[in-house]
């Protein structure tokens, strides 16, 4: 797991905003993502029982790997700025 510091100002100002909601009643803050928290949980629990079924090989593996990478690399770039990525060797 990797942690790290939100960088985008919206995105931070919504986070502060939703704590302070959360501080002043965190009861009435629950309940209003109570039913978004419990669809998540199903499709969590739905995706840990259907994993049980998947075969992968080796050649899946590296297929997958590849995937992530690119697509991890898209992101951070996205969030830094593509300049930053470009120049990187």
């Amino acid at each position: 797991m990797q942690i790290g510091t939100v960088r985008e100002p919206a995105l931070r100002v919504q986070i502060v905003a939703q704590r302070s909601t959360f501080d002043e009643n965190p009861a009435d803050f629950r309940d209003k993502y109570d039913n978004t928290q419990q669809a998540l949980t199903n499709k969590i629990i739905d995706a840990r029982k259907r994993l049980k079924q998947v075969r992968a090989y080796p050649d899946s593996w590296r297929h997958v790997s590849t995937v992530c990478t690119v697509t991890w690399f898209i992101a951070v770039c996205t969030l830094n700025s593509a300049s930053s990525c470009l120049d990187r060797e």
